[in-house]
């Protein structure tokens, strides 16, 4: 993993490397493979791009397949608690499931998804309101 920064709102800087993004960067996250970025165009469709390190020649990794994408945020599933969840059959359950994946929240029009950060795959979609 290498430290990357916003250098504009539009293109990161990773070991003396610019990377432009498409849009407008609104957040972003470090994971072990990839960069995670929510950008927005000027209209306000917000897009979810994964971007690759040094190795990945920080090109591209993944992109979310929706553009309404309005927030993301890390999950980390070892912090969750058992009390979190309707039983512990299910806590158990998630733990089994998600241990030691990096996993991202991403909050797309009226949705809910669980992704994996390093890949793109959905593990999860619930509405939310």
């Amino acid at each position: 993993m290498e430290m990357v920064t916003i250098k504009t709102l539009n293109s990161f800087s990773l070991g003396g490397y610019t990377v432009p993004a498409r849009f407008t960067i609104k957040q972003y996250y470090e994971f072990s493979n990839v960069f995670v970025a929510r950008e927005e165009e000027d209209n306000g469709n917000g897009h979810l791009f994964a971007y690759g390190y040094y190795e990945n020649e920080y090109k591209p990794m993944w992109s979310f397949s929706r553009d309404d994408v309005v927030g993301v945020c890390p999950i980390i599933p070892e912090l969750k608690k058992e009390l979190d969840f309707i039983t512990p059959k299910h806590y158990k359950e998630y733990i089994e499931k998600y241990k030691g994946k990096e996993l991202l929240e991403v909050y797309a029009g009226n949705f809910r998804f669980v992704v994996d950060a390093n890949t793109g795959e959905i593990y999860d979609k619930m509405e939310s309101k």
